[in-house]
């Protein structure tokens, strides 16, 4: 059993790794999630449309998909591989 501020938690839902991002996530400004070596724009879109609508930048044959809700922000990074 892990306890955040005051409250316990069983690690069978929640584990402590996971305590700690929460932890972080009540204590701070702003929160990012980045995801690298996506393999299109779709696979993208599938990480960051979890924040809803998502803003696509390309540049040549790569890119990154961008999402903000609150304070948390998700971007995932593609390029067309060979």
């Amino acid at each position: 059993m892990s306890t955040l501020n005051g409250v316990k938690y069983t690690e069978k839902w929640v584990t402590e790794e996971e305590l700690k991002v929460l932890e972080l996530f009540k204590e701070c400004e702003q929160v990012r999630f980045i995801r690298y070596d996506e393999k299109n724009v779709k696979e993208a879109e599938i990480f960051t449309d979890r924040l809803g609508e998502s803003e696509v930048e390309k540049m040549g044959d790569a890119g990154w998909v961008t999402s903000k809700k609150g304070k948390i922000s998700a971007t995932s990074f593609f390029a067309k591989k060979d």
